[in-house]
């Protein structure tokens, strides 16, 4: 189950660790983070799920918004920079009050 932002909040990232408060099934509210380079590629200035991505190597000023959009300057492969997002919605959940890619 994907769709993290609907039981998270306080979502950040710092460098390519996402960070959020996220509520389990009980109730109870936990900090969880999760690093983004294990998962999600800059393929040309693209950004895409792909496991052992390493993102952040090619992309600069990484930002991830309140409705988990991140977005980023990707730089290309002929040296070019182009702004680039992905909904992390699609491919990391909360499960139990722990960020998992799914």
């Amino acid at each position: 189950m994907s769709n993290f932002t609907a039981t998270s909040t306080d979502i950040g990232c710092q460098g390519c660790t996402l960070s959020a408060t996220c509520q389990r099934t009980d109730g109870t509210k936990v900090p969880s983070s999760i690093n983004l380079d294990e998962f999600i590629a800059n393929n040309d200035g693209k950004l895409s799920k792909q496991n052992g991505g390493n993102f952040s190597a090619s992309c600069d000023n990484i930002r991830v918004d309140s409705s988990g959009r991140l977005t980023c300057t990707a730089t290309k492969i002929d040296g070019s920079k182009v702004p680039a997002a992905i909904n992390l919605n699609d491919c990391i959940g909360n499960f139990e009050g722990e960020l998992q890619c799914s």
